[in-house]
């Protein structure tokens, strides 16, 4: 059964962003909300997905490593238009994109 899964990741280098966000929705990611702290850059991407979270951790990991990225967190989300402690999309500093057509 297909559910909705989270992954937050990580870029240190913001030149990475471009290339990692392209992976991520190469893969089937959906949305994905950028947060800029100035020393790195979150990303939360979601899908979905029959992976369990362990699996689904490896799998994130596996497409954003080569790019620059590395998962902070991943698995089962229920609601992926808020992350608490995060800013959300009223917030200057983030930023969200849709999955092209």
């Amino acid at each position: 059964m297909l559910t909705k899964l989270l992954a937050i990741v990580v870029f240190h280098n913001s030149n990475d962003l471009n290339r990692g966000s392209a992976e991520l929705i190469k893969h089937g990611f959906f949305d994905a909300q950028y947060h800029n702290d100035r020393s790195m850059v979150c990303v939360n991407a979601w899908t979905l997905s029959d992976l369990d979270d362990e699996s689904f951790f490896f799998w994130v990991q596996d497409i954003v490593e080569p790019v620059g990225g590395h998962v902070f967190v991943a698995g089962l989300w229920h609601d992926a238009d808020a992350l608490p402690g995060l800013p959300t999309n009223g917030s200057p500093q983030a930023i969200t994109i849709n999955r092209l057509p």
